[in-house]
């Protein structure tokens, strides 16, 4: 299992309606593509200087599937939609360890 995650600044110029639909597009990506089941997304609550304003967390069963998510139409569109308001991102991409056994 592959941990795929995510973190966004917003660029100063972006407006609050449009980071709120950048965040939007990102959260409905799971009623677009069927394979995502462990997916998460939210906005920073803190706000101190070490956050960032987005974050996305998701699991994906292989490597292989990561590459169809960050190919797919619907992740290209709202990548497309966002990168003008975004200033800075990070990403990290790690094979989870398997369950410790009982």
């Amino acid at each position: 299992m592959i941990q795929h995650m995510v973190m966004m600044k917003f660029a100063a110029s972006a407006d609050a309606a449009q980071r709120a639909e950048c965040v939007r597009r990102m959260a409905a990506l799971p009623e677009q593509i069927d394979f995502l089941k462990d997916y998460d997304v939210g906005v920073d609550e803190l706000n101190i200087a070490t956050s960032w304003d987005v974050g996305m967390l998701i699991r994906f069963e292989s490597m292989e599937q990561l590459t169809e998510f960050r190919d797919h139409p619907a992740h290209r569109s709202a990548q497309q939609y966002s990168m003008p308001y975004i200033a800075s991102m990070a990403s990290v991409d790690f094979e989870l360890a398997s369950a410790p056994a009982h």
